[in-house]
């Protein structure tokens, strides 16, 4: 079983935040070691634990896909937005560059026992 601490750590990139789903908030919410998991994750960025208990893990903290794969309209989002600010002149249409093809396939590999 994967944890949550290890999607986490390889999706916690403003480019994969979305709302939160109620489908996977259960996941999130409650973890029996909670105060571990923040540890663990303070190491990995080099921050104070105290920083990261009250939010990381709760219904304060950012939805991740359980599968790792980023939310494409946020991502265009954020791209139309940094336009919107002055910073580019032109957007791309971030859905043409992606592909999602080894994170679906890795995705089905998993839901398969495969």
């Amino acid at each position: 079983m994967r944890s949550c601490l290890t999607i986490s750590i390889t999706c916690s990139t403003p480019s994969t935040r979305s709302v939160t789903s109620s489908r996977a908030r259960p996941r999130w919410d409650g973890l029996a070691n909670h105060k571990e998991a923040a540890e663990i994750v303070a190491r990995f960025l080099k921050r104070p634990p105290a920083v990261l208990e009250e939010w990381l893990f709760t219904k304060k903290d950012f939805y991740r896909d359980l599968d790792g794969k980023p939310d494409l309209k946020v991502i265009q989002e954020s791209i139309e937005k940094v336009k919107e600010l002055g910073f580019i002149k032109e957007t791309v249409d971030a859905s043409k560059y992606a592909d999602l093809s080894l994170i679906e396939e890795a995705t089905r590999r998993r839901r398969n026992g495969n």
